[in-house]
């Protein structure tokens, strides 16, 4: 289902409001300009197909040009699965090319977790197509939410304050790491799924529930439950750090 197949005057609504919300991001921070290549890294979970969704529709309104490839890095080893077929029709629709590579893991030969082998491998394969291919930019669908955790992570288990930032340069400026969604919520990209009826994954990875991360996604819950704008306030508070009142 397409963006434009939506009748009903709510969710068209809010479709538009989160279209907004991307193309203000893409402005502020200047992720997508003229001519840029952007090699989008489509996983197959929501907040990719929402990054791709929003992008497609973005180049079809706007006098703005630049060029969509969509990428899947599919790990033989790993649990999850994708319907590659679905995934196909998706960006076909959109009228975006998708490139499916295929790479061999075994996570029993490495002292590292399950959850770096897959990112430390996605990411390096992401890398070496952004340069095969002299794409620009590199688009990542990361949001808000992911922001926020990755605070707290780093808080919590680095003793740093870091996280994700909306755009940085990589391999001395070969090409920039964009994330469209930084201002939208978890939340929102469910609703958006939902709306526009995307396929889900037939298998979920094993391991998704018993990271860090998920323990740290149910602090934010908490948060949430405390205050209601706790996380947009932690994610401003990044812009907003007073160096002269920290030890």
């Amino acid at each position: 289902m397409l963006y434009t197949d939506i009748k009903d005057k709510k969710h068209r609504i809010f479709l538009d409001k989160i279209n907004k919300r991307v193309g203000k991001a893409i402005n502020h921070y200047k992720l997508i300009e003229e001519n840029d290549i952007v090699l989008v890294a489509l996983s197959g979970g929501k907040d990719s197909m929402v990054m791709l969704d929003t992008l497609s529709w973005r180049l079809k309104k706007l006098p703005v040009k630049y060029k969509l490839i969509a990428v899947h890095v599919k790990l033989a080893g790993l649990s999850y699965q994708i319907n590659e077929k679905e995934l196909q029709e998706f960006c076909d629709l959109r009228n975006v090319k998708l490139i499916i590579k295929t790479e061999e893991v075994d996570i029993t030969k490495s002292n590292k977790t399950p959850c770096f082998i897959c990112s430390h491998t996605r990411r390096k394969i992401l890398f070496t197509l952004a340069d095969e291919m002299k794409c620009t930019k590199l688009a990542f669908g990361h949001h808000k939410d992911d922001a926020v955790e990755t605070l707290l992570m780093n808080m919590l288990y680095h003793s740093n304050i870091s996280s994700i930032p909306a755009k940085v340069k990589m391999f001395n400026g070969k090409f920039e790491i964009i994330r469209p969604l930084i201002n939208i919520r978890d939340n929102e990209t469910k609703r958006y799924s939902e709306i526009l009826k995307y396929a889900k994954m037939k298998k979920l990875c094993y391991y998704e529930d018993v990271t860090k991360r998920n323990s740290v996604a149910k602090l934010m819950k908490d948060i949430e439950a405390l205050y209601p704008q706790g996380i947009n306030s932690m994610f401003k508070a990044m812009s907003n750090i007073d160096s002269d009142y920290l030890p």
